[in-house]
């Protein structure tokens, strides 16, 4: 199969579950006839779950580090981060080789820490914007990278 009839089916099913969920919590319905109540407003916002299962999985693609795309093009350093975040690739280095590895694009928010720009895309008007913070321990070693938004 696809993967849109993947997420279309995924989609019913979430949202039949929630709505039956939903209508058992504040019993409303007879429980014989709950399951029937509860295809309606699931086939109403199953597009809606459809759509942010799609914008997940379709939209957010991610990409294999790569030091030279990290540092031309500033716009698709989100779609790495989670490379560098899973497979751990700065864990260890020194804050000098995390900075020769990323670039010297990078603030200081906090002791002991690096952030880079992440420009993650944001859903309707946000003005917030995501960073890379590496935190270093106490000589220097980068001990922990996570995603934060700003």
């Amino acid at each position: 199969m696809t993967k849109i009839v993947l997420i279309v089916i995924l989609s019913i099913i979430v949202c039949y579950a929630l709505w039956l969920g939903i209508f058992r919590i504040f019993r409303i319905g007879k429980s014989k006839k709950r399951k029937f109540y509860s295809i309606i407003p699931s086939a109403l916002s199953a597009p809606f779950v459809f759509g942010l299962i799609l914008y997940s999985v379709l939209y957010l693609p991610n990409l294999d580090f790569d030091k030279t795309k990290w540092k031309q093009n500033v716009t698709t350093r989100h779609k790495m981060a989670k490379d560098i975040i899973g497979n751990k690739l700065l864990i260890g280095l020194t804050k000098n080789e995390v900075i020769e590895l990323l670039g010297k694009d990078y603030s200081e928010p906090f002791e002991k820490s690096i952030a880079y720009n992440i420009h993650r895309p944001k859903i309707m008007f946000s003005m917030d914007h995501d960073v890379l913070l590496i935190y270093f321990n106490e000589i220097g070693i980068a001990i922990k990278v996570i995603e934060f938004a700003v």
